[in-house]
């Protein structure tokens, strides 16, 4: 699948600059510099992380850690990410403004650049299409295009204005490479591979394995009156996901929702295989549900030796909401349940109407599509900082993202308890990459309840293994294989 026109991009960077200083807490910049910058923070320091530690998400230290330091290195890797580059690659001058210019993660290649034999795009409509967009997007979810599913559901998401988000996922050159090299792109490669995989770490200077998975909502027009981060798309839809029985090349105007960044680091050095998961969302997704849970809570829980906090059973509309919302309508009516929060549409398949709404037929009987509200409140830390760098960033679009949290620390089955860290914060989810699995448990193949239940990025990459049955480093992206 082509994510940009070739000759565009063969100009851009392959990676984020990589700063060549120590990371710095408290900083716009990983530099220590007190302005916004390009640099990508690739590690962290050796911060003292002692076996049996508390991680916390609020703003007081516990056992010599404090969650800020992770919430900067996810705030420093969004705008280093989003950071314009010029035609020959080069960054510009600064993140404000420019939008019409590419952006670092542009250059990354997308799975069929790696997994070549992935079949992401209908055959039909990669024939029909010649995309005009700045982006091609094809999957109607994080997992696949053709089954229009989230994680572990069977459902859409579908915005208020009636349409689907669309996904894109990209990794970095550094795990291209590694998966390359190793002969992981195919699952006969990953069978005559036979070992766990290991992916490259961070270190100073040098960015370790990336991940990155975004979501974007089709805007029915381009006054963009959200302040989104925008961009020409062209979305590719095959026969078998189209009302009229052809495949569908529809030329829009996409906006950003959510982003994930997942990164590789060596330190903190007490544990092995540390992966950092950064979530970010744009600030009018969803609201919070009447009561939303304190994920701090689950942490303090599990400390005293009491049962962890419960995930909660539902999430229930709060109250006075107002309007103005991506996936919330607070006027949403529907006599069969449809408008309850968090509980997506079943179906065997989902059509594409060919004009907007292009979800039309799985609309509310109020007109109201998905309806979302966030379970788990966005933790103390992350709000400190994203107030930090909203400031900075203030008269841009980039100011309407928040960092709903930095999840961090191995939960890796072959550390035992009370050895294996707890990851910060316990539940952590994206409203538009994990909609529907905010109170979901997933259980491991041994049979075993995963701690903190499908609310955790690392408690639902700790499953994951290449096709020859060998753990592939919390990434799920070798079963894209062929």
């Amino acid at each position: 699948m082509r994510h940009l026109k070739p000759a565009l991009a063969a100009t851009l960077l392959l990676s984020a600059t990589a700063a060549s200083a120590d990371y710095k807490q408290d900083a716009l910049c990983v530099t220590g510099a007190a302005e916004l910058c390009s640099e990508l923070p690739s590690d962290l320091p050796d911060l003292n992380v002692p076996l049996g530690y508390t991680p916390t998400t609020n703003l007081e230290t516990k056992g010599g850690v404090q969650q800020q330091n992770f919430d900067y290195f996810g705030w420093q890797s969004f705008v280093a990410l989003n950071w314009p580059v010029d035609a020959s690659g080069a960054p510009l001058d600064s993140i404000v403004g420019n939008l019409q210019a590419p952006r670092v993660w542009e250059s990354y290649p997308g799975i069929e650049e790696v997994f070549t034999q992935a079949d992401l795009v209908a055959d039909d409509a990669e024939a029909a299409c010649a995309p005009q967009g700045r982006m091609v997007l094809a999957q109607t979810s994080k997992l696949t295009s053709s089954s229009f599913i989230e994680p572990f559901t069977s459902s859409p998401l579908i915005d208020v204005d009636g349409n689907f988000v669309m996904y894109d996922i990209r990794m970095n050159p550094v795990e291209a490479a590694y998966l390359r090299d190793n002969g992981l792109t195919t699952q006969a490669g990953q069978k005559a591979f036979g070992a766990a995989w290991d992916l490259p770490r961070g270190v100073t200077g040098s960015p370790g394995a990336m991940e990155l998975k975004t979501a974007w909502r089709v805007l029915q027009d381009d006054t963009n009156p959200m302040g989104y981060f925008t961009m020409p798309a062209t979305l590719l839809i095959g026969a078998e996901n189209s009302s009229t029985g052809d495949p569908l090349c529809l030329e829009v105007t996409v906006g950003l929702v959510g982003m994930h960044i997942m990164h590789k680091i060596t330190n903190p050095g007490a544990f092995s295989d540390n992966w950092v998961w950064a979530t970010f969302e744009h600030i009018r997704n969803a609201p919070d549900a009447k009561a939303a849970a304190p994920s701090q809570k689950n942490v303090d829980a599990q400390v005293s030796g009491n049962e962890p906090y419960p995930p909660v059973d539902a999430c229930p509309v709060p109250k006075d909401a107002g309007a103005g919302w991506a996936f919330f309508d607070a006027d949403c009516k529907d006599e069969q349940g449809a408008c309850t929060p968090n509980v997506g549409l079943v179906l065997k398949n989902y059509l594409w109407e060919p004009d907007m709404p292009y979800a039309e037929k799985y609309l509310t009987k109020s007109g109201s599509g998905s309806q979302v509200t966030r379970c788990w409140q966005v933790y103390e830390s992350a709000r400190n900082v994203d107030q930090v760098f909203q400031e900075a960033l203030a008269g841009s679009v980039w100011a309407n993202y928040q960092l709903v949290g930095v999840q961090w620390a191995n939960s890796g089955l072959d550390h035992p308890d009370p050895l294996r860290p707890f990851p910060a914060p316990i539940y952590m989810v994206n409203s538009t990459l994990e909609t529907f699995l905010q109170d979901v448990p997933v259980v491991h193949p041994d049979g075993t309840l995963n701690r903190g239940g499908s609310s955790s990025c690392i408690n639902c990459h700790d499953i994951a293994k290449d096709a020859g049955g060998n753990r592939s480093d919390f990434s799920f992206l070798g079963g894209y294989a062929k």
